[in-house]
């Protein structure tokens, strides 16, 4: 498709309360993005939203049965999974819950393995895995660990751990296979690092450095599964409004156009029907949402969404 640095970012309306450190934000359906937990200007939260692309419009779902901030979190059977994450007091919890979109309700899961939080899941194959992170909240903490979630039977394993410890690593799912890209070392210093998981062979393999050390930044897949794209987040202690996607073939990072703001706290990013979506990441942004057409043809993506059921 080429690069999109002509491309425009679009603001959407923004979403109620959700808006900064780490909250989930995953397309439970093509065309309703789920948005859960996370910390609003003062507070983690477990506020809970839908928002429908085709209306442009947020509604309130069930909230979480905990707040937190920073969980791994992912879709299967397209319901909405997060384990582990910072609750309020700062304590790194284990708990571990999903949303099921069918019925507007939540509910436990068995707890993860070992504690931890600052990371992103990746969904595979109808399974959330939790890798890298930190068990205290902080770069110090930075682990390697990898666990997986099975929700057919609501258990847990650990798989091989990613190549090195990581807090505030992206994470995204291109096809069948999960990357774990820049974040910080347990010294705190802001990584380059990109790590290809393969579930099946539970192996890591180090691909493209990304171009600069960041940490905290929001990752998705792209259009066809062939690419993924990395978000905002932060560089040396500030927030960044790059964008780049990264192709799986070629083992390329190109760089898009820049989000319209900077979303440095783990803004939750997702693609559907051919956009690329960026919800909150900022502390006093009330939940700002923008889009970016990422698919392989612009009137053909917004016919679709425009006439989509009436075709």
């Amino acid at each position: 498709r080429g690069s999109l640095t002509a491309s425009v970012w679009q603001g959407r309306t923004s979403g109620p309360g959700i808006t900064s450190s780490g909250n989930g934000a995953h397309f439970i359906e093509a065309n309703t993005l789920l948005s859960s937990t996370g910390q609003d200007d003062v507070n983690t939260t477990s506020r809970t939203h839908e928002y429908d692309t085709i209306g442009d419009a947020w509604r309130s779902r069930t909230h979480a049965t905990y707040s937190v901030r920073n969980a791994f979190s992912s879709v299967a059977f397209n319901n909405f999974y997060k384990a582990g994450g910072q609750n309020g007091a700062g304590t790194v919890v284990t708990s571990a819950e999903f949303y099921l979109a069918s019925g507007d309700s939540w509910r436990a899961t068995t707890a993860m393995t070992a504690a931890k939080t600052g990371g992103r899941g990746l969904g595979i194959n109808n399974s959330l895995y939790a890798p890298a992170g930190s068990t205290t909240g902080a770069n110090a903490g930075g682990v390697a660990t990898n666990y997986r979630y099975d929700p057919a039977n609501d258990s847990w394993s650990t798989q091989a751990a990613v190549t090195n410890a990581r807090h505030a690593a992206t994470a995204m799912t291109i096809g069948q296979l999960g990357y774990v890209v820049t974040g910080a070392n347990t010294a705190g210093t802001e990584q380059t690092s990109n790590y290809e998981y393969d579930p099946f062979a539970d192996t890591w393999t180090t691909r493209a450095v990304y171009p600069a050390g960041q940490s905290f930044a929001g990752g998705a897949n792209g259009y066809a599964n062939t690419e993924g794209f990395f978000v905002s987040g932060t560089a040396g202690g500030g927030g960044v409004t790059n964008v780049r996607s990264y192709l799986r073939e070629t083992d390329v990072w190109t760089s898009e156009s820049a989000i319209t703001a900077a979303a440095p706290n783990y803004p939750g990013v997702a693609t559907s029907e051919g956009w690329l979506y960026s919800h909150g990441g900022v502390a006093s942004g009330a939940g700002v949402l923008y889009r970016l057409y990422v698919g392989p043809s612009a009137p053909v993506a917004l016919y679709t969404e425009a006439f989509k059921g009436h075709v």
